[in-house]
């Protein structure tokens, strides 16, 4: 972490709390953490999505556009500040800047100075600065990319439980918390996998299709077979050694002259198939681990019965907000949502069972 933030955690651990100079080093040191957090957001979710051509978060280039790829000066790098003065957009290309910038550094603002005036004690006021910078990262990677990196996971997970037993700490409550928290939510893994865990597609036409050296190209409507993308296998949601695709239809397989009607792939199948395809069913998962190691971390910080009721809020308000949303796509002829990001919801329930704590 920069050397600035260094010396900014430094002058808190030695500052009383209500002093104005203190207050004004606490948004000084919670935007910078919200900018830093923006890094870490972008970064890893392009390590997720294996576009990040070797940008890591101890990268040494600076902060970039994203559209230009214009190294940022300065004054293009103030939080919250910058983006009003160049009216959202890049200096450089005018592109828009997406508002998600300004808003995870008003966010980790608040992550640093939520915890600085309420925690009763200097250690929990710690561990919540680390949980609540690791929900902002996990919520802005689990938006973009429907995952959860174990970097920021586990990362705030040892430092929870490292310093549960320092003065002031929860203790053995954080380990019981951690794993009970976790095999509660792979029991839920689980139980998603066996009743949703399969996708079936039915096509009205007839539809080429192609599989070679792991990778998938199916023909797109208006598209010839070669025009339409090719699906890599880290695209493919083989999440299990056990996950198959299920193809049917009519298709030839390697060197074989009879043709079949069913084909299953793994993710290590090596026979070229190609043919036509009537329906494909997917594996997917209905939570992944991301969640369970995302909600041992809330375990460790509010305890087992704690990070339960954030559960059961957030997952209600998921339910909640899923049934809304199939009910205007019925009413506007849309497309519900397949697929939801869950951990902003576990984040948000544990984040509101802590500050309900505290108040």
């Amino acid at each position: 972490m920069p050397d600035h933030i260094a010396a900014l955690t430094l002058f808190l651990t030695t500052q009383p709390a209500q002093t104005p100079l203190a207050w004004i080093a606490v948004v000084a040191y919670g935007l910078t953490i919200g900018s830093f957090l923006n890094v870490v957001i972008y970064r890893l979710g392009e390590q997720m999505k294996g576009k990040a051509d070797g940008l890591g978060l101890c990268h040494p280039k600076r902060s970039f556009c994203p559209k230009c790829k214009n190294q940022l000066a300065w004054s293009e790098n103030i939080p919250v500040l910058s983006y009003i003065i160049q009216g959202g957009a890049c200096k450089s290309c005018r592109a828009p800047i997406p508002a998600r910038y300004p808003l995870v550094e008003i966010a980790g603002l608040t992550a640093v100075a939520v915890p600085w005036a309420f925690a009763p004690t200097v250690t929990e006021a710690i561990v919540a600065c680390i949980f609540l910078t690791a929900m902002i990262a996990a919520t802005g990677i689990d938006l973009e990319t429907k995952k959860i990196p174990d970097k920021v996971s586990l990362t705030a997970l040892a430092a929870a439980l490292g310093l549960a037993f320092l003065p002031g700490g929860i203790g053995t409550e954080a380990v019981i918390g951690a794993a009970g928290c976790f095999l509660l939510m792979l029991g839920f893994v689980e139980l998603g996998k066996r009743l949703f865990g399969k996708k079936k597609i039915s096509l009205k036409e007839k539809t080429e299709i192609r599989w070679e050296n792991g990778t998938l190209r199916i023909q797109e409507p208006g598209k010839s077979l070669e025009e339409s993308e090719l699906m890599e296998g880290r695209d493919l949601p083989f999440t299990r050694q056990s996950d198959r695709i299920v193809l049917q239809g009519e298709f030839t397989v390697g060197d074989e002259k009879t043709p079949r009607t069913v084909v299953v792939l793994a993710a290590d199948t090596s026979e070229r198939v190609e043919g036509h395809l009537k329906s494909i069913t997917f594996p997917r998962e209905a939570m992944g681990m991301g969640d369970a190691k995302l909600l041992a971390l809330c375990g460790a910080v509010l305890g087992f019965q704690g990070a339960v009721q954030g559960l059961a809020w957030g997952a209600g308000t998921a339910v909640g907000m899923v049934i809304a949303a199939r009910l205007v796509a019925k009413m506007t002829n849309s497309n519900p949502p397949e697929l939801i990001a869950f951990g902003p919801w576990i984040a948000g329930g544990c984040t509101a069972v802590m500050l309900w704590g505290w108040l």
